[in-house]
């Protein structure tokens, strides 16, 4: 090809993409929720299962009554994830042990990261936000932070998004007073088909962060004056601590100022690894990175995270070689430094998605696929998410 047919070869894959984006957003975002997703549906069995105070048929048909909320449709008992979340807060309303309903002063910060794209980072954030925020008889409320301008993490969790809304970039480099401050960074969390999970997304133009970072480091050497970029995202999770429980930060796979502010700010660190040799050496890499490169982040007044854990993701349950290469990475981390759940490689997970969503967005009595699939996939999710939970109420405890 010459320079004119190269060009228009870019140009053509450029339109085809855009499209199947265009196609993806018309089919996955039209939905109840303000994300344009459709809110989780729960059969009687499922709901029981997710409020276990409810124990009885009887009982969550007469909170549901007591609530005003509808479950019956014709033969069919139905109630949505906000219906869920309203049953869950009568039932926490009327705990005897008022500790049980105590929330702590502020939110945990938990950043996901590896350098290393493809191991599964955004999975990782995806699946411990929602299935955390769907956690039986418990409410989190639960913030994800985009940082990565790929987008892939703001794509499934907002499908809905529009390139011209406020982004953490655009958060980050803002250098607006206070009360202007606090007026943009409300109106860029967005909603989603959990009432108690928010997103901060990020954009394209995130890209221009280091750029940014660049030219503020040169202006105030110029002037005489100090310039840390990890203050950048410190600005917006100290404005957003007191809102949330739980603040989970997705990163890119490369470092940039924008992952050195990520570990600045979090209190935990979770890196995802696939049990493979390629993503083992990856790991050492990281592992040994962490090490050179944490007596600047000490530097600069980070007071230790709480708690390092590695996650094996994508982990093929019939595969004995990626088995012995998991014990082999469980090995070197040390226990305490690992989870013992992982995330298995399934059916479900991908199918879950192809439609924008994971595997704690739709109920198993809804899923279009293999229900076993789901319902094993959920199985080991929520085996993850118990462990994580626990992690944070440990922290908690030191509060």
């Amino acid at each position: 090809m010459n320079q004119t047919q190269t060009q228009e070869k870019f140009d053509y894959l450029a339109k085809s993409f855009a499209a199947i984006t265009v196609d993806d957003i018309e089919v996955y975002a039209n939905g109840d929720a303000p994300n344009g997703k459709y809110y989780r549906t729960y059969n009687q069995r499922e709901a029981l299962a997710a409020i276990p105070e409810a124990r009885t048929n009887r009982i969550i048909n007469k909170v549901c009554d007591d609530l005003g909320i509808q479950y019956k449709y014709g033969n069919t008992w139905r109630v949505n994830q906000l219906e869920i979340n309203q049953i869950k807060e009568f039932f926490n309303s009327k705990r005897k042990d008022a500790s049980q309903n105590k929330k702590p002063t502020q939110a945990q910060i938990v950043m996901i990261g590896i350098l290393k794209g493809g191991v599964g980072k955004t999975a990782t954030a995806t699946m411990l936000a929602t299935g955390i925020a769907s956690l039986p008889s418990k409410i989190y409320k639960v913030l994800v932070i985009d940082l990565d301008p790929q987008k892939t993490a703001s794509s499934q969790l907002v499908p809905n998004m529009k390139a011209n809304e406020i982004s953490i970039g655009d958060l980050m480099m803002d250098d607006s007073d206070d009360d202007t401050f606090k007026i943009k960074l409300d109106k860029s969390i967005k909603k989603t088909n959990f009432p108690n999970l928010d997103v901060i997304t990020s954009s394209d133009r995130d890209r221009q962060y280091d750029i940014y970072v660049r030219s503020m480091e040169q202006a105030a050497d110029k002037a005489g004056k100090e310039y840390n970029s990890y203050k950048d995202l410190k600005r917006v999770t100290d404005a957003l601590k007191s809102r949330y429980d739980i603040i989970i930060i997705d990163t890119p796979p490369h470092f940039t100022a924008s992952n050195t502010a990520a570990h600045y700010v979090s209190d935990h660190l979770i890196m995802p690894v696939k049990p493979s040799e390629y993503d083992w050496d990856s790991a050492g890499v990281y592992m040994s990175f962490l090490s050179r490169t944490y007596g600047v982040i000490k530097y600069l007044g980070h007071q230790g995270f709480k708690s390092t854990k590695l996650l094996i993701s994508s982990i093929s349950v019939n595969s004995n070689a990626e088995a012995r290469t998991a014990h082999k990475l469980r090995l070197a981390a040390g226990i305490e430094n690992c989870f013992t759940a992982s995330i298995p490689r399934s059916d479900a997970i991908i199918s879950c998605a192809e439609q924008r969503c994971t595997i704690f967005d739709i109920s198993v009595s809804e899923f279009d696929g293999t229900k076993k699939s789901l319902m094993k996939a959920q199985e080991a999710g929520a085996a993850l998410v118990n462990e994580f939970e626990f992690m944070i109420s440990d922290a908690n405890k030191e509060l």
